[in-house]
């Protein structure tokens, strides 16, 4: 993933240095629609009593469309769906005993599951950089709205169940491969974001949150520009 991430901004950055061809028109629109995701393999974190392995899952259906505005910038509202699947394992040592003259560790486990479901709404602008004549480099700016509904289950047990909103401001990069002057493929990474979570039954005080590439999210989809 951290390959996946160089290689985008990479492409960005020389992207920003070639003009667009004038493929795009003022007045022209687009659609777009994909699905993200996050898979992380077992992330193990080890403390003084013990260790917890953390499994993380994320998938969204999306959607968007814009207007050009100018041959490579476009005005852009956007939705999706999601929905999480978090598993922490905590491995507690209970104690060490000598079997046979080998120390053996005696340990608990805690099972913690966390799930969430959200809709997001978006309105922003989206900016191509020409890299060659079928692959563009892209920005995506946006302030976002996001509605998330969280339950915890803690070993065995429903312990949260709530709502909350925040508000985000985005840049995302990403590459579009024009399959012809009608279709093509993207995909696009999660750039740097500031979001802002007001006070609710979660959370007691506004908070303010900043972050760069924070989850791993990928987005990959079709977008189809009507000539």
């Amino acid at each position: 993933m951290k390959k996946l991430k160089l290689l985008f901004l990479f492409l960005i950055i020389i992207g920003s240095y070639s003009p667009l061809s004038a493929q795009f028109k003022k007045g022209e629109s687009l659609f777009r629609g994909g699905l993200g995701f996050v898979a992380n393999g077992v992330n193990i974190s080890p403390n003084t009593s013990g260790r917890t392995e953390e499994l993380r899952h994320y998938y969204s259906l999306n959607a968007g469309a814009g207007r050009f505005l100018n041959k490579n910038t476009a005005l852009m509202l956007s939705g999706s769906f999601g929905r999480s699947r978090d598993r922490f394992i905590t491995f507690s040592i209970l104690k060490d005993t000598l079997v046979n003259g080998t120390i053996v560790s005696q340990e608990q486990q805690k099972k913690d599951f966390y799930y969430t479901r959200d809709f997001n709404f978006a309105v922003g602008a989206r900016r191509y950089f020409s890299i060659d004549k079928k692959i563009l480099a892209l920005l995506d700016g946006r302030i976002n709205w996001n509605n998330r509904r969280a339950r915890s289950i803690d070993d065995g047990y429903e312990k949260i169940n709530y709502i909350y909103n925040t508000y985000l401001i985005a840049i995302d990069p990403g590459v579009c491969y024009l399959l012809n002057k009608r279709f093509g493929i993207e995909g696009f990474i999660e750039g740097f974001s500031l979001s802002y979570e007001p006070k609710s039954e979660y959370n007691s005080w506004g908070r303010f949150t900043s972050r760069f590439a924070g989850t791993g999210l990928l987005n990959v989809g079709l977008v189809y520009f009507p000539k």
